[in-house]
């Protein structure tokens, strides 16, 4: 793919100053006119930096990410970052896992829940990209998931998550809050999906998490993540760790809509224990249900399937993060303060 270097115009570099590359989601501007001053804006916060212009990647509709992520590694560049949601983050970071490269952030999804977690600010380009330029690194866990392919089950597809994943009813809830509605209500889009996914039947499952069967009952699905915080202040999982080399997890068992709304309330309230909510920690988990399920990573919906295997690749991303948090203290999240 072509990379998009800056003009002689745009840049007055030096070969002391870093270079970052800088992979932008380009659907999030469908107006040229906004593209070029978001583009501007990002130039002039790495130069007050006191970094190079910086290199430019726009995805396209083939491409989400993953090509930039390999021309962006066979550069010099500093610094990787990601201006985007989580999908685009996602596909950037199953390419970094296991290189040095380090990882920024600048949020421009609905969700954002990497940047959440590591205490990145929303809608602050040149505060966003401060972080990215002069932050602290820290290498956090990446999850994956693993799903046989319909047609030979000796084949599988491989999807990383860098927050959650899942299958069932957070993946429906997922499918449910289209685009528009997004844009409309922000994350409310998926309070009203999940309501709806209220309503759909259990299903027989079975899941095992390092070997040892911990459900084998009718359920809604399950949630693995390396870090627990959601939107809204929701804490699913709070006893994340995304540096221990273990996800934690949760199985959705609710019987009754009422079950489902205690279930919620107490989450809202910081109350995590709940009997509908069944919580596990572990390093490698596999799910069997009777019927397909779908499935999702960091917010987008990858498969249906019938069978996953999910585990932890440890501490294979760099991220660079907030100055401040920087030791970790009891199994809250160690980044946000």
């Amino acid at each position: 793919m072509t990379i998009t270097h800056p003009s002689s115009a745009e840049s007055k570099s030096t070969k002391t100053r870093p270079q970052a590359a800088v992979i932008i989601n380009s659907s999030k501007f469908l107006d040229p006119r906004r593209a070029e001053r978001f583009r501007r804006d990002v130039f002039r916060a790495f130069a007050k930096q006191g970094w190079d212009t910086p290199m430019w990647l726009p995805t396209t509709g083939d491409s989400h990410g993953k090509e930039q992520a390999r021309s962006a590694l066979s550069t010099n560049a500093k610094m990787i970052m990601v201006a985007g949601g989580d999908g685009t983050v996602r596909e950037v970071a199953q390419e970094l896992a296991g290189t040095d490269r380090p990882l920024g952030i600048l949020p421009l999804g609905t969700g954002n829940l990497l940047a959440r977690n590591l205490g990145v600010p929303l809608q602050e380009v040149s505060e966003a990209i401060k972080i990215a330029c002069s932050g602290a690194d820290r290498r956090i866990d990446l999850g994956w998931l693993e799903i046989p392919a319909p047609d030979d089950t000796k084949k599988v597809a491989r999807f990383a998550f860098t927050v959650m994943g899942g299958a069932g009813f957070d993946a429906m809830t997922m499918r449910g809050a289209r685009s528009r509605s997004k844009k409309l209500l922000g994350p409310f889009a998926y309070i009203l999906s999940g309501i709806k996914a209220f309503s759909k039947p259990l299903q027989a499952t079975q899941i095992t998490s390092d070997g040892s069967k911990i459900v084998n009952e009718p359920t809604h699905g399950f949630i693995i993540g390396n870090f627990g915080d959601l939107m809204l202040g929701v804490s699913l999982l709070p006893g994340a760790d995304p540096t221990d080399g273990c996800f934690e997890g949760v199985v959705l068992r609710p019987r009754s809509i009422g079950q489902w709304i205690s279930a919620a309330w107490n989450l809202l309230f910081g109350a995590s224990d709940h009997a509908a909510l069944l919580r596990f920690r572990g390093r490698r988990l596999q799910m069997r249900c009777a019927t397909p399920q779908l499935i999702e990573v960091d917010g987008d919906v990858v498969a249906e399937s019938t069978s996953v295997t999910a585990w932890i690749q440890p501490r294979a991303l760099r991220v660079r993060r907030p100055l401040h948090g920087l030791e970790f203290t009891g199994r809250k999240n160690p980044f946000v303060t």
